[in-house]
C-alpha cells in the first residue's frame, strides 16, 4: 500500500532512492519497511531487497542521507 516519500542520493556511478514502503513479510499492521531502488540514468529503476524490515511498526517516514565525520548515514525524519 505504501511506496512514497522517496529520497534520491547519488553512490559513486549509482543513484538510489530510499523509500517508504510496506514489506511483503511480518504482521499486518507491522510491515513498515525501507525500501530501495539503483539507478544509472534517474530514469529506469531498479528494486532491490529493503534496508530495512519486520521493525514492528505500520510506517516508516520520509529518510535521508547526512554525513556524519566523513560517513553517511540514513536518518528517519
Amino acid at each position: 500500500e505504501n511506496w512514497r516519500d522517496p529520497w534520491v542520493f547519488c553512490d559513486g556511478d549509482l543513484w538510489r532512492m530510499l523509500v517508504t514502503a510496506d514489506s511483503l513479510v511480518g504482521i499486518d499492521g507491522q510491515r513498515g519497511c525501507m525500501a530501495t531502488a539503483v539507478s544509472t540514468d534517474l530514469a529506469t529503476w531498479t528494486v532491490e531487497a529493503p534496508l530495512a524490515q519486520e521493525l514492528g511498526m505500520r510506517q516508516l517516514e520520509v529518510f535521508q542521507t547526512i554525513e556524519i565525520d566523513g560517513r553517511y548515514v540514513v536518518a528517519q525524519l
